[in-house]
């Protein structure tokens, strides 16, 4: 018994790497010359044992040997049937497969998606003789392996793949987390189809004549530019880059090793570009907390990690001895797999339109002012890092100040050279708290300059700042301060809660699909959190002395039904469209090759020394 749970755990982990690497597998294949292609596939094959390996040989949270945990989710087939039919009520529900009423995002897809069925690999064509040719350059991984079949047997059976490569997602994300939980149950996954933020009270604020229940207006639009899409939402309108997204999220938040990470998230750059920069902070955080502070959760009692404490002691001596350790376990074949991924990903995607275009902008000026401001932040960082010491308040004069800056300065220089090993003299030690503090907040408030720069000639820069704090604050604000009381790895919240309010600020392009995908990372994070709050209501509602705590979790659980009607005006809109009946629309060829947010030239580097042309 013992054997048969362990092979199915394994099964499942394997077919998640497997979900992901694929695509991009195919993608070396079929797009690069075999002299790149083929090494590069090799590697992500090799490199996929090589994380298996990394689980089977060390503790990992998603292989258990218990029996007694393998007995109580085997068998349950009244669950398993129940979760299959919700997740594939779900998908069909979102248009995928064009099996149901899709929403305007998904002709464009379509066409892209007949494209790569119907033509070789890679895509170029020439729609204008005077244009030249036009390559595709989208984030596409999520589409070639049912473009695959469909080549191979025709185009219903490539549609129907598509369908059932989304479901097939969906089902692994799910699986890793009753893996991740050690049991089997139907809620979790209810909870994620439903969970939004509270969108309806936000569009009543701003547009109360437009509200209606059960209506099909899309509440995730409320606040008109911006959007922090719900769960539902980004399956419906971007399954492409959610789906697959979702699989690495949990790999990642729940538990993925030091030395799989850089591996595991570059496999993202080809189906979900913008949740993948969305997912860099967090990756860099895991990956310093699970192989310098070996908080990696797998000890008794203590598998809820994302919600755990991770403990740190003697921070100053990170910078030595720690950032050896940190380095050692972060530094595998499957990550320098991962690099080269990542690295030939990037170089086809930098030859997209939208991208190209953005530099014209970078280029007219704002570039020296962006490249300057980031610039002196860093430098200011750095000598505040380095001769801040113990400022007197006496020396109140800028000139002062800065020359015992620098005696602090040359006071630790030769501290060091007299004797290395040495601890240096409290006097002249930096702040380092202090120092990362202002570094952070100049880096913000440079950050906030620019986004309003490039804003404010539509909106009044006040203005703006309000609005964006109005719209945070009812997106994920709110959904924030109920879950911290519950919430005990605070410099993960912190992360969290930063890094949303920042991720609105990054533009690029002329629209706002970076702050729409990008968040996705985060707002999957504060779903898990509520998940686990909703887990230990029923022992907080009976333990009297969290008072705090049951009012955290009220208030939760009223802003998560308030949230339901993001979803539910989803599948509505989906429901009333339908009675008109049900097409597979795809927008016109022209539309994706002229658009430069879906392709781009043939003269790239890319596609010079590449590309299978």
């Amino acid at each position: 018994m013992k054997c048969n749970a362990i092979r199915l755990q394994k099964s499942i982990l394997a077919v998640s790497y497997i979900y992901l690497a694929l695509p991009v597998v195919l993608f070396f294949t079929g797009w690069c010359r075999w002299q790149f292609g083929i090494p590069l596939a090799a590697a992500v094959v090799c490199a996929v044992g090589l994380c298996l390996r990394e689980h089977v040989r060390t503790d990992s949270p998603f292989l258990d040997t218990d029996t007694a945990v393998y007995h109580a989710g085997y068998r349950q087939w009244g669950k398993i049937l129940l979760i299959l039919g919700f997740v594939l009520a779900w998908t069909w529900l979102s248009g995928v497969g064009g099996y149901a009423w899709q929403n305007t995002d998904h002709p464009i897809r379509n066409q892209i998606f007949q494209l790569l069925m119907e033509e070789t690999w890679p895509v170029v064509k020439e729609p204008d003789a005077a244009a030249g040719p036009r390559a595709l350059i989208y984030y596409l991984g999520y589409w070639l392996p049912a473009a695959g079949i469909g080549k191979l047997c025709g185009p219903k059976a490539g549609w129907t793949a598509q369908y059932v490569w989304a479901v097939t997602g969906i089902l692994l994300m799910y699986a890793l987390l009753c893996l991740y939980r050690k049991k089997l149950s139907v809620w979790p996954l209810l909870v994620m189809i439903w969970f939004s933020g509270p969108d309806a009270a936000g569009m009543l604020l701003r547009s109360p004549e437009k509200f209606r229940i059960l209506d099909t207006l899309s509440l995730d639009e409320w606040f008109g530019y911006y959007q922090f899409s719900s769960m539902t939402t980004q399956l419906f309108w971007v399954f492409n880059q959610a789906v697959p997204a979702w699989v690495l999220c949990m790999l990642v938040f729940l538990g993925e090793k030091p030395k799989n990470l850089v591996f595991v998230s570059s496999l993202a750059v080809l189906t979900s570009t913008f949740p993948f920069a969305g997912l860099v902070p967090f990756v860099l955080y895991f990956m310093v907390i699970r192989c310098v502070y070996k908080q990696t959760d797998v000890s008794k009692g203590g598998r809820q990690f994302i919600c755990g404490k991770s403990r740190i002691t003697g921070g100053r001596q990170f910078l030595t001895a720690e950032a050896g350790i940190c380095l050692r376990d972060s530094v595998s074949l499957q990550n320098l797999a991962g690099t080269a991924v990542a690295a030939a990903s990037l170089l086809y995607l930098a030859g997209n339109g939208s991208v190209e275009g953005s530099f014209p902008a970078i280029r007219s000026g704002k570039v020296m002012i962006l490249l300057s401001g980031l610039g002196a932040a860093i430098l200011t960082g750095i000598a505040l890092a380095a001769g801040s010491g113990r400022i007197k308040r006496a020396a109140a004069h800028p000139y002062g100040m800065i020359k015992q800056a620098a005696a602090h300065l040359y006071r630790m220089i030769k501290q060091t050279a007299a004797h290395p090993y040495r601890k240096i003299d409290r006097a002249a030690r930096p702040y380092g708290k202090y120092v990362w503090k202002l570094s952070a907040a100049a880096l913000g408030i440079l950050a906030v300059a620019v986004r309003i720069c490039q804003i404010s000639g539509q909106l009044h820069p006040l203005r703006y700042f309000l609005y964006l704090v109005i719209f945070y604050t009812l997106e994920a604000g709110v959904l924030l301060a109920a879950l911290y009381p519950s919430a005990e790895n605070k410099k993960l919240f912190a992360l969290t809660a930063v890094w949303l309010f920042v991720i609105p600020l990054i533009l690029i392009g002329n629209s706002s699909d970076f702050c729409m995908r990008a968040s996705i990372p985060g707002l999957f994070l504060l779903m898990l959190w509520c998940i686990s709050a909703l887990e230990k209501l029923p022992q907080r509602l009976r333990n009297k002395e969290e008072r705090r705590q049951r009012i955290s979790i009220c208030l939760l659980a009223a802003l998560l039904a308030l949230g339901v009607l993001t979803p539910l005006h989803e599948m509505t809109r989906t429901v009333v469209n339908m009675q008109h009946g049900i097409e597979n629309q795809t927008a016109s060829l022209e539309s994706v090759l002229r658009g430069n947010n879906f392709s781009g030239t043939t003269e790239g580097f890319f596609w010079k020394y590449v590309a299978n042309n």
